[in-house]
């Protein structure tokens, strides 16, 4: 995992050996409470950055990775024939490639 995330699962591993059950469950519940509010606010800020999508106003749309749709084609028969979508799909969709490291959109 990255290192950020190894450090916080250290720390839970010191901080909880000195719990009980029901204390590591009233920890846990507050951990999950503070991320959810954490990611409550990502999406709202994400929300305020997305730029509206002009072929369909008002409705709410999906970006995919054109790197996987080209997979994806493939496998299905419609676009160029690929070694890796022959026998089997595409993996899940990773649209990685659309974002910067920071969570931005990656400019074209």
């Amino acid at each position: 995992p990255a290192p950020n995330l190894r450090l916080q699962l250290d720390k839970w591993r010191i901080v909880s050996t000195s719990m009980t059950p029901s204390e590591q469950r009233a920890f846990l519940h507050m951990r999950r409470t503070e991320e959810l509010a954490k990611v409550e606010e990502i999406e709202a800020a994400l929300a305020q950055r997305m730029p509206q999508l002009w072929w369909m106003p008002g409705k709410f749309g999906y970006i995919i990775s054109s790197k996987w749709l080209r997979s994806w084609r493939s496998f299905v028969g419609v676009g160029k024939p690929t070694a890796e979508t022959k026998d089997r799909p595409p993996a899940p969709i990773i649209n990685s490639d659309l974002f910067e490291i920071d969570g931005t959109l990656r400019a074209t």
